[in-house]
């Protein structure tokens, strides 16, 4: 087993930096459920396997698979956005991958088609 920090990039402030968390083995059985604590949470794994990661919160989620090798950190990153249902605009809030901060002007508005 090896203790492993799974990095969510994406997240965004509106939610506190939480998502719920369901990691799932091969067989697709459970392995872990978890919640993230700004914007990470620490698990335990067996090396060498393959798991699925399952995360959601309150606008977006995310399905990665990963392969748990020698790394002590894996980064995740969640593709943000948010859908206005007044407007019918969906907006996305780009963010450096790196730094996980916003980018100056990073905002893209799509109109929903009806």
């Amino acid at each position: 087993m090896k203790e492993i920090i799974l990095k969510f990039i994406g997240l965004g402030i509106y939610d506190m930096y939480q998502a719920d968390i369901i990691i799932y083995d091969i067989n697709n059985n459970i392995v872990k459920c978890t919640k993230t604590y700004n914007a990470s949470t620490k698990v335990c794994l067996k090396k060498y396997c393959l798991y699925k990661v399952k995360a959601t919160m309150k606008f977006a989620k995310l399905e990665k698979y990963i392969y748990i090798s020698n790394n002590d950190i894996y980064y995740l990153v969640f593709n943000h956005a948010y859908l206005n249902n007044n407007q019918k605009v969906i907006t996305f809030y780009l963010k450096d991958y790196f730094y996980n901060l916003p980018i100056e002007r990073g905002i893209l508005n799509f109109v929903k088609a009806s």
